[in-house]
């Protein structure tokens, strides 16, 4: 893979369920590039939290997001300095780690999230299979965790409308969401388009 003059960060964040993976995996095929999940990272953090704030709450989230900032900054860093385009997708990947980012001119983002929590659990149920978390826990249990996934959408939803960051709500037309998000957060933008025009001319 050859080192590229302007590499792009592409991050991918947002609520379980509202397909980052996949929105990941086509921009890592279409780009040709390697790729981070930060779960694992939240693995790692989250540890101690359970007890204290409770696994998978919106409390847990934004305080190993915070922990783990410094790391993901890091590996932007690295990855900058590789000369190659990479992406990083998880829950940790949250506004403010984006807007706060010494790295912000080389990333392009995007925030996935949900506003209705009965279409939310019709398309889960319809589309979960028998391993899927949500095919183990009851209707009662997926719709109260559902309520908690829509206050966290809308407080993403916010955050990337005060930030200028783009956000999709995936409710509605998952594969018409998808598609905008994905022709959005891989068309390049002009500053890096003239950047790399400008390399490949002084080559």
């Amino acid at each position: 893979m050859s080192e590229i003059a302007n590499p792009v960060v592409y991050m991918v964040g947002g609520l379980p369920r509202t397909g980052k993976s996949i929105l990941s995996q086509r921009i890592k095929s279409h780009v040709g590039c390697g790729g981070f999940e930060t779960d694992h990272m939240r693995a790692l953090f989250s540890a101690d939290l359970h007890s204290a704030v409770g696994f998978d709450s919106g409390a847990e989230i934004a305080l190993v997001a915070k922990q783990a900032a410094p790391y993901i900054h890091k590996l932007m860093e690295f990855v900058i300095g590789s000369g190659h385009d990479f992406l990083i997708e998880g829950e940790l990947v949250t506004p403010k780690l984006v807007i706060k980012s010494p790295h912000r001119a080389h990333i392009r983002s995007h925030f996935l999230g949900i506003s209705d929590p009965d279409l939310a659990f019709d398309n889960i149920r319809n589309n979960s299979s028998p391993n899927d978390w949500a095919a183990k826990v009851s209707d009662e249990q997926l719709a109260a965790i559902l309520e908690k996934y829509v206050a966290r959408s809308t407080k993403i939803g916010r955050l990337c409308t005060k930030y200028g960051l783009d956000y999709t709500d995936v409710t509605q037309n998952f594969v018409e969401a998808h598609e905008a998000a994905f022709a959005k957060i891989t068309s390049q933008p002009e500053g890096i388009i003239i950047a790399r025009a400008e390399s490949l001319h002084n080559v």
